[in-house]
């Protein structure tokens, strides 16, 4: 019988390098753990730097070593196969109540071994659309695969909610919404007003194609935005890089690259507007973090933006250089109207988006799925 006042939750990941998704899985473990539940988290293959907050929360962190991206086929079956043995042996001595996949790997690999341990509850993790998916069919084909295995699954808004009925033929097992976990320290952050003087654009964003850099650049170089005389800051760093500051360069616009930063904080203090031009994006932690700092937001309306910025900032739709850069002018030209606009969003994720908000709702699935696993095990116990 689960005892559901104390459940024990293992959250299963890919790797724990810097990535949204990553940064969420450890949110929510320490959530839960603050909750009083026993929390293990499984990293598949990468290890990575975010493992160190878990671990001095006490929360076990194991390392299956199911191969890196990176080796050759041979190796990555031999590795896949010990480290489905190693996860076997590790489910068998947690015994857990709930073992919840995140990401593409994971979600894949994971649930045919948790069901063969007997794990009550076995739960998928969603964070992005199915067009943001590496792999291709095979990949997808494999991960449908799998799904069999899987009780229910967690998107992060209800674009993705909707993005996994349809890829994932979810229509048996049910597809549930919990937000995005906002990082504690931005409810500790001072409410900073807006900077004075040449205004500030930034975009947190990782350098990569998705991020439409170019466009953002495009909108930056129009006339209407140059009599600003912004400076536009990008925070983050990527295969890109070298490309965006040459185009940046060509177009004369005043751009800083911060690379990779461990805080955001600081640069989204110094922030007019923060714009995010992105072709497809799940929900994008910077936009929450900016919403919570009260900045003004210009963002493409792409996956989770539109419900994220619902008359909390302003959506362009995506690849129209014009649009963007007609908001990021209305901004800069008169900033009251945007800053009252920050400031209801602020109120908005810091309630909704509190990580002890976000935990409970997630430990509340958890029990009440349990609670009923018995009474649905035709449908929710791995059939096909």
């Amino acid at each position: 019988m689960t005892d559901l006042s104390r459940l024990r939750i293992v959250l299963a990941v890919g790797q724990l390098t810097r990535g949204g998704t990553e940064r969420q899985v450890c949110l929510l473990g320490l959530g839960l753990k603050a909750l009083g539940a026993e929390v293990s988290v499984v990293v598949l293959h990468d290890g990575g730097r975010m493992g160190d907050a878990l671990i001095d929360a006490d929360i076990a962190v194991h390392h299956v070593r199911m191969g890196s991206r990176s080796a050759g086929r041979a190796t990555s079956v031999l590795s896949l196969v010990a480290g489905s043995w190693r996860m076997r042996r590790l489910l068998d001595e947690v015994k857990p109540d709930v073992v919840h996949c995140f990401l593409p790997r994971a979600c894949t690999v994971v649930p045919p071994i948790a069901r063969s341990r007997r794990t009550p509850l076995v739960v998928g993790g969603r964070r992005g659309l199915e067009d943001q998916r590496p792999g291709g069919r095979v990949h997808h084909a494999a991960e449908l695969w799998a799904s069999r295995w899987i009780d229910l699954w967690v998107a992060n808004c209800p674009e993705v909610a909707a993005d996994t009925r349809a890829a994932m033929r979810a229509d048996v097992r049910p597809v549930l919404v919990v937000p995005n976990a906002l990082d504690p320290c931005f409810l500790s952050s001072g409410d900073d007003p807006i900077p004075g003087g040449p205004p500030t654009v930034v975009c947190i964003a990782n350098l990569l194609p998705v991020k439409r850099h170019d466009l953002l650049l495009a909108a930056m170089a129009r006339p209407s935005l140059r009599r600003f005389d912004p400076e536009l800051v990008l925070v983050g760093d990527g295969p890109l890089r070298a490309d965006i500051l040459e185009d940046a360069r060509r177009r004369g616009i005043r751009v800083s690259c911060t690379g990779s930063v461990d805080d955001v904080r600081p640069w989204l203090r110094r922030a007019t507007v923060v714009v995010l031009a992105s072709d497809s994006e799940g929900v994008s932690n910077a936009l929450m973090e900016a919403m919570a700092t009260r900045r003004p937001i210009v963002a493409t309306a792409v996956g989770g933006n539109s419900s994220l910025l619902a008359g909390r900032g302003t959506t362009v739709p995506a690849g129209d250089v014009s649009a963007l850069a007609a908001a990021i002018e209305s901004v800069l030209h008169d900033p009251a109207p945007a800053a009252g606009v920050a400031d209801a969003a602020a109120a908005w994720i810091r309630t909704q988006a509190a990580l002890p908000v976000v935990a409970q709702r997630q430990l509340d699935i958890y029990r009440a799925a349990l609670s009923h696993v018995s009474a649905a095990a035709p449908s929710m116990r791995g059939a096909a």
